[in-house]
């Protein structure tokens, strides 16, 4: 039994509202990978594939991390804040991104345009997650819409090299 047949097999690109045909997501995808394609030789230990979702820093697909991807201590990893505020009492340095708005912050000043739905339906990807070392660096940091960042990107990188992160 196939479950991803009501999808065209890409349940990232499509879904099936009605039963009887696919339809694209609202999101920028890119079609299934091919044997070519770099991130079609990362699976998690569910045996899925890495995302292929479009990183709208780039404009080219989220790219999977380079380098170690070992799980680091807890005491080693960058910390994330869910406000400014909680940011700004642990901040050693003006210029670290430590939260969702000091990445804003520095989006702007890099050039670039606020994203088309906006900064409410976003979140702050981590490309290489905090869990194996990834550090907030804005080079590691991209965003992306908070129902990928939810549904795909998190539960994947849960079930990457067998732990539960």
């Amino acid at each position: 039994m196939n479950l991803y047949a009501y999808c065209g097999n890409n349940p990232v690109r499509y879904y099936d509202p009605s039963g009887y045909s696919k339809t694209p997501q609202s999101v920028m995808v890119c079609p299934n990978p091919t044997i070519e394609d770099s991130n079609s030789k990362h699976l998690n230990s569910k045996k899925i594939e890495y995302p292929d979702i479009i990183d709208i820093k780039t404009g080219k697909k989220l790219e999977f991390p380079e380098g170690d991807l070992n799980i680091i201590p807890e005491e080693e990893r960058v910390n994330w804040y869910r406000s400014q505020y909680e940011a700004d009492m642990h901040r050693t340095t003006p210029d670290e991104i430590l939260c969702k708005k000091d990445f804003i912050d520095e989006w702007y000043k890099q050039g670039y345009e606020t994203p088309e739905k906006g900064w409410s339906e976003y979140e702050i990807h981590h490309i290489k997650p905090k869990e194996y070392g990834g550090s907030n660096s804005f080079d590691n940091l991209t965003p992306i819409l908070r129902d990928i960042h939810r549904k795909y990107l998190n539960p994947w990188w849960r079930f990457f090299g067998g732990d539960n992160v």
